[in-house]
């Protein structure tokens, strides 16, 4: 009898430790649908076959580069299983932002890593980047598996400054509820901002990549080629005719603090448009003489 007691004791023990060390997901509920972080791994180093714990809390220049991923087991794969990864910023529940979505990633026998040939239809955008703030900001990895292992030729994403809707994006695409996931923390300092949806650079490729290459590498360009090619793709959304000063709200509107103070070292030709003025006033000046003459 005591003996019987004793074991279920200890059962339920062992029930309570299990439990205790199982972290809830910071996913929000309705992204993770019968699915466990372990299924896919995210890592910023490098080493995809070590990615970061659900919840690990990263500074912006830890996420600055694009991360691999990996298949969190090694059995039962498939060379012929297609997924789709994307990231979203669930900071805010009503404004969910995309920052990275691409398909056809695959084993490419490299232990369990996986990789996609197919260009990104949205190119990894650095937490940060879109002008959001805040310390604890959340931003969610899924991965999705494509039914009858079939390519997707292009991801249908929401329009520029639309807020991210999952179950949109999954029937638009022909995609089931995502297989797996990991969530992670970024500390961009300050207050969280959740009011404003984004702007230009929302879903502006080119930005996003210029944004997140500078931030990884800390690169200081002087008289760069590069960033006037941005700053032109962003004037031209805005209005056909921006002035340098235009270009510059444009961009501080953007979060793009740090193309601003490239812009201050690159030369800018700016025209001079002869609008007339200096031959009519000389016009003038010899007709007045003529007639005190």
């Amino acid at each position: 009898m005591a003996s019987r007691h004793l074991q279920q004791v200890t059962f339920f023990l062992a029930i309570a430790a299990f439990a205790a060390g199982q972290k809830a997901s910071i996913m929000p509920a309705d992204l993770q649908v019968g699915f466990s972080s372990d299924k896919v791994q995210v890592s910023f180093t490098d080493e995809a076959i070590n990615g970061f714990q659900d919840g690990t809390v990263f500074t912006e220049q830890e996420v600055a580069k694009e991360p691999t991923f990996a298949l969190g087991d090694s059995n039962g794969i498939s060379p012929e299983t297609l997924y789709t990864i994307i990231m979203v910023d669930t900071t805010c529940e009503d404004a969910r932002t995309l920052h990275f979505a691409q398909a056809n990633f695959k084993n490419n026998f490299d232990v369990t890593n996986i990789a996609s040939e197919t260009e990104a239809a949205l190119p990894y955008i650095a937490p940060g980047s879109l002008g959001e703030t805040g310390d604890g900001r959340q931003y969610s990895f899924m991965m999705y598996e494509h039914r009858g292992r079939k390519e997707i030729t292009e991801l249908q994403l929401p329009a520029e400054g639309e807020a991210f809707d999952v179950k949109v994006f999954q029937a638009e695409n022909g995609l089931p509820d995502a297989m797996a996931g990991v969530a992670m923390v970024v500390d961009l300092e300050g207050e969280v901002n959740c009011g404003a949806s984004p702007v230009a650079l929302n879903a502006t490729a080119e930005a996003g990549a210029v944004n997140s290459t500078l931030a990884a590498n800390s690169t200081e360009v002087a008289n760069s080629t590069v960033v006037p090619s941005v700053i032109e793709s962003v004037a031209e959304a805005e209005t056909a005719k921006a002035s340098v000063a235009d270009l510059a709200d444009i961009l501080l509107s953007s979060g793009g603090l740090r193309a601003i103070s490239l812009l201050s070292q690159t030369r800018v030709p700016i025209e001079k448009k002869d609008t007339g003025h200096d031959h009519d006033h000389d016009h003038d000046h010899d007709h007045k003489t003529r007639q005190s003459m």
